[in-house]
């Protein structure tokens, strides 16, 4: 199997884990994207030539542009939109973009999860006002169907 076909294969790869929902601990088994998983765009290629540490160091650059924009984000789904943006299959993995980019002086992650520009003051405050905005769509949606 070629590297491409690999990365490709790598794209799609979960696991299984455990998840407590809600106070009375009721334990859910669903799949979540692994850490070793590859974010991947389409059908497209690893740009010829771009080692690993290139294409992070460009792919934070425009992470970066992109949370200008967003202000704050998972980093799975940060990774993803990367990919998707700049239309490219990655060489690196999760676990590698997440380690890039708390190494990272223009960025602040928060719990392994979420990420901000370092100077974004209420990261938490972004993401649920958007679940709220989300929340409120859904509800109008589902106003007009009825």
């Amino acid at each position: 199997m070629d590297t491409t076909e690999e990365l490709r294969r790598l794209r799609y790869k979960t696991k299984k884990v455990n998840l407590t929902m809600g106070d009375e601990e009721t334990i859910v088994e669903c799949e979540a994207t692994a850490v070793d998983a590859v974010p991947g765009w389409g059908r497209a290629e690893v740009p010829k030539g771009l080692a690993k540490e290139s294409m992070l160091t460009r792919s934070l650059d425009i992470a970066l542009g992109l949370l200008y924009h967003e202000r704050a984000m998972t980093v799975v789904d940060l990774a993803d939109l990367v990919v998707r943006v700049w239309k490219v299959q990655a060489n690196y993995n999760y676990g590698d973009f997440m380690e890039a980019i708390q190494c990272d002086s223009r960025f602040q992650v928060l719990d392994s999860l979420i990420v901000t520009l370092a100077d974004e003051p209420d990261p938490w405050g972004i993401l649920l006002e958007r679940i709220e905005q989300e929340q409120a769509r859904l509800a109008e949606r589902r106003r007009c169907d009825d």
